[in-house]
C-alpha cells in the first residue's frame, strides 16, 4: 500500500514538472495569447498617432472663390485738379499810421517843433479812448538842405465807424501826414474753417464728376495740398504826400470787405 502511494505521489510531481516545462517554452517562443506586441507593432501606432495629429491641424476653408489675375491688379489713372474758394466779409477792426513831419534849416528848431506838435496830438488822441495809441517811429533826416524830423503814430480801432472822428482830431491837432489806412478782421478762423470746407466739397464733386466721365468707379487722394489765405486785411487808402490843407483834401474813406480763400491742389487716383 505504501508503495503504491509512493509511486502515486512520483507520477504527480512529474507531472507538474512537465506543465512547468511547458508554460515556460510557450513565453520563450511568443506562442502564448497574453505575450506582448513585437516593438514593430508599437512603432505602426505611432505613425498612425502623428497622421492623426495632421490631420486635426489640417484648416479647411469653404466658399473659396479664384480671383482672375487680371482682376487683382486693376488699372488706375491719376489726375491732378485743383479747387478755390472766396469770400468776403466786413472788417470789423482798423489801423491809422499818422505822422507829424517838421521841416526847417536848424535842426534844433525842427527837433523842437516835431516834439511840441506831436505832444498835442497824443493828447488829443488819448481824450478819444482808442484800442490803441503808440509812437511807430521817430526819424531825423537831412534832404534839399534842410532837417526833417518825422514821428510817426499808430492808431487802431475796434469800431471802424470812429475811423472819420480819428483823423479829423489828428489833423486838427497837428498831424500832416496820413500814411497807411488798413481795414482787418479781428479773428478769421472761424470764416476760413468754413471757406476750406467749401473749396473741399467742391473739389470732391469736380473729382467725382470727372471720374464718373471715365466710367471710374472709385478714387483715393495721393497729393493734397491746403493753401489758406486768412490775412484779413485791406489798404483802401495810401499817402506819402504832405497835406497842404488836410482838412480839404482828405478824401472819402469807407470801409472794403475783406476776402478770405482757400486753395487746395490735389493729386487723385480713380479706377
Amino acid at each position: 500500500m505504501q508503495k503504491k502511494l509512493y509511486y502515486i505521489i512520483i507520477g504527480l510531481v512529474l507531472v507538474f514538472a512537465l506543465l512547468v516545462i511547458v508554460n515556460y517554452d510557450a513565453d520563450w517562443f511568443g506562442t502564448s495569447p497574453e505575450a506582448p506586441e513585437p516593438a514593430m507593432t508599437g512603432d505602426v501606432v505611432e505613425e498612425e498617432e502623428e497622421v492623426e495629429d495632421v490631420v486635426d491641424k489640417t484648416v479647411v476653408v469653404e466658399n473659396t472663390e479664384m480671383v482672375p489675375a487680371e482682376e487683382e491688379a486693376r488699372a488706375t489713372t491719376r489726375l491732378n485738379l485743383s479747387e478755390s474758394y472766396e469770400m468776403e466779409v466786413m472788417p470789423d477792426q482798423a489801423e491809422i499810421i499818422l505822422a507829424v513831419e517838421i521841416h526847417d534849416e536848424i535842426l534844433d528848431d525842427a527837433y523842437n517843433e516835431s516834439n511840441q506838435v506831436t505832444g498835442e496830438v497824443m493828447t488829443a488822441l488819448e481824450e478819444l479812448d482808442l484800442m490803441e495809441l503808440e509812437t511807430l517811429e521817430y526819424r531825423v533826416s537831412y534832404y534839399d538842405d534842410e532837417y526833417r524830423v518825422t514821428n510817426r503814430i499808430r492808431v487802431k480801432l475796434d469800431d471802424i465807424d470812429r475811423v472819420a472822428e480819428v483823423i479829423d482830431v489828428a489833423i486838427g491837432s497837428g498831424v500832416n501826414r496820413i500814411n497807411n489806412i488798413n481795414y482787418s478782421l479781428a479773428d478769421t478762423s472761424e470764416v476760413q474753417a468754413e471757406v476750406t470746407a467749401r473749396a473741399v466739397e467742391s473739389l470732391k464733386n469736380k473729382a467725382e464728376r470727372i471720374i464718373g466721365e471715365f466710367d471710374g468707379e472709385d478714387y483715393d487722394f495721393v497729393n493734397l495740398q491746403v493753401n489758406e489765405d486768412s490775412d484779413g486785411y485791406y489798404r483802401p487808402f495810401r499817402s506819402e504826400v504832405m497835406m497842404m490843407d488836410a482838412a480839404a483834401s482828405m478824401p472819402a474813406i469807407e470801409p472794403g470787405m475783406i476776402s478770405i480763400s482757400t486753395r487746395i491742389q490735389a493729386e487723385i487716383e480713380f479706377y
